[in-house]
């Protein structure tokens, strides 16, 4: 009886974590994707800017609020020569986006939308978040959460990388 027993109470348990982990709810899949690029055109030669492109994956039409770069929807990450790049004055721009979340936006109807395949497309100024002067190697991620008003169901999407390499003589125009 007493071996019976043993046996009996690890398989209890198994079958108590099988029943918690089918009760987990899972995370939606993604709706979208995301791709950066640099924007140069019409800019001095040390001004920073990225558009970033949000590309429908899914089969529905996605429906969001308009203006999310300034209210802070991207999480940009910027690598410098291996470590983490800080930004100028992160509190000046939870201030920013704070505002910007109580203020109307200025976008038609305030809403973006893109039908399955389609994109939308925005602009993120890195010139005054970033110190980007120094010579050497950037590497540049934004990311997305998919609901950015609930964690517990959002997931990260990420960006591809794009490498940004100043060089001394534009190091140099900066000074």
């Amino acid at each position: 009886m007493k071996t019976e027993f043993r046996y009996l109470i690890p398989l209890m348990y198994a079958m108590q974590t099988v029943a918690v982990y089918s009760q987990m709810a899972e995370k939606p899949v993604p709706k979208f994707s995301l791709a950066i690029s640099e924007k140069h055109e019409g800019m001095r030669p040390t001004a920073r800017r990225l558009i970033v492109t949000e590309t429908n994956i899914s089969k529905e039409v996605i429906k969001e609020r308009a203006c999310l770069e300034s209210r802070g929807a991207f999480n940009i990450s910027i690598v410098y020569e291996g470590m983490p790049l800080e930004e100028n004055d992160a509190d000046a721009r939870h201030k920013r986006q704070a505002h910007a979340r109580r203020v109307p936006c200025t976008s038609q109807l305030a809403v973006n939308e893109a039908k399955p395949g389609e994109s939308l497309e925005y602009s993120l100024h890195l010139t005054g978040a970033f110190d980007m002067s120094k010579p050497g190697s950037y590497d540049i991620t934004i990311t997305k959460e998919t609901f950015p008003d609930d964690l517990t169901k959002s997931q990260t999407v990420r960006s591809n990388t794009i490498t940004v390499v100043v060089s001394e003589a534009k190091a140099d125009s900066v000074k």
